[in-house]
């Protein structure tokens, strides 16, 4: 990867960057942008059988992520476009590696690793979907929070009246 870093150049405002390093980033990015653009031209002249060859070639030894170990079994259904209860069966044949903590009637706790060595395609928008989910609930929290204070307030000073 060095060697290809190395022909990468710099645009003019890079090019008065100190450091060795935050060049070596600078020059990643540009080379991430030249990337991006090559793959929205090619990805239009291919079909899908074609494209999904792809994917499935591309296995990465470790997919980083912040995905608990443990998935339920509607995240499950959701990834493999099944429904939970079909999960559910899955996990007592052993297709799934999951385990029920409180006996045969309890939830299911369902190993992640198992999904993200599959479909690509369908792990990368789990984790799409995943964080935009989080990322609302995040918003709803801050403006539950926002209204809790505000009304705090409003009391406050009636209280002071």
């Amino acid at each position: 990867m060095g060697s290809l870093i190395k022909q990468v150049p710099l645009n003019s405002t890079q090019k008065k960057i100190k450091g060795e390093k935050t060049r070596e980033l600078a020059k990643l990015r540009n080379l991430e942008i030249q990337v991006r653009k090559e793959i929205e031209q090619l990805t239009p002249l291919l079909s899908e059988e074609e494209l999904n060859k792809v994917e499935e070639t591309l296995v990465d030894d470790k997919i980083t992520d912040d995905v608990p170990k443990y998935l339920s079994v509607a995240e499950i259904a959701g990834i493999m476009d099944i429904s939970p209860q079909m999960v559910r069966r899955n996990c007592v044949s052993g297709k799934y590696q999951g385990y029920q903590p409180s006996g045969s009637n309890g939830i299911w706790f369902i190993n992640s690793d198992t999904f993200r060595n599959g479909p690509k395609k369908e792990w990368i928008d789990f984790i799409s979907r995943r964080n935009d989910l989080l990322s609302r609930s995040k918003e709803v929290a801050e403006l539950a929070k926002k209204l809790q204070n505000e009304e705090t307030e409003e009391i406050d000073n009636v209280a002071e009246e």
